[in-house]
């Protein structure tokens, strides 16, 4: 038998090698806008999404200011806020101790939360509440809300746009010419 000798084996280059965990599905990055940020662990990364709203996606592309985003934003917090609703099972406070449930806090407060959202919802008008509540509140896009109305897809932004300065004006965080 021939001694055979064992191949040497060719160095590896030693390339550093960046490790991403928390990976969005392939089609977050075909439609938002994504960020590499470093975590706490040397050498690894984390991809985020920067645009999770509609309201995020049209300042990010530019379609609306940052002060209409913000406007937005708040009408979204009151919204939800409002659609949290009540308990489903009542309370046994008044079979306990006489006392109605009327007088819980929890049931004034999402009284409030509502009334605070009809309030903003009645200063931008029968109108434009359609678009706020479709874009803000339920996180829909302006197109669809203007195919929705049979108006043409362009006017859903044009419209928003228009909304959103009213809600800027009702928030008081600027004035209607300094919203675009």
């Amino acid at each position: 038998m021939a001694n055979i000798m064992p191949r040497k084996k060719k160095p590896t280059p030693k390339t550093s090698k960046v490790i991403v965990r928390d990976l969005p599905t392939p089609e977050r990055g075909q439609h938002d806008h994504l960020e590499f940020e470093e975590t706490p662990k040397a050498g690894v990364y984390r991809i985020r999404v920067t645009t999770q709203t509609m309201l995020d996606r049209y300042v990010q592309r530019k379609n609306i200011t940052e002060v209409a985003h913000q406007a937005g934003e708040q009408f979204a917090t009151a919204w939800h806020n409002a659609a949290k609703g009540q308990r489903v099972i009542s309370s046994y406070a008044e079979r306990t101790d006489g006392h109605a449930d009327s007088d819980n806090p929890r049931i004034i407060n999402a009284t409030r939360e509502v009334q605070k959202a009809i309030d903003v919802l009645n200063q931008t008008g029968p109108e434009l509440s359609g678009v706020v509540i479709h874009v803000c509140g339920m996180d829909g896009s302006a197109g669809d809300w203007a195919r929705s109305n049979n108006r043409p897809r362009y006017e859903g932004l044009v419209v928003l746009r228009l909304a959103l300065n009213v809600l800027a004006r009702h928030f008081k965080l600027t004035t209607l010419h300094q919203v675009q």
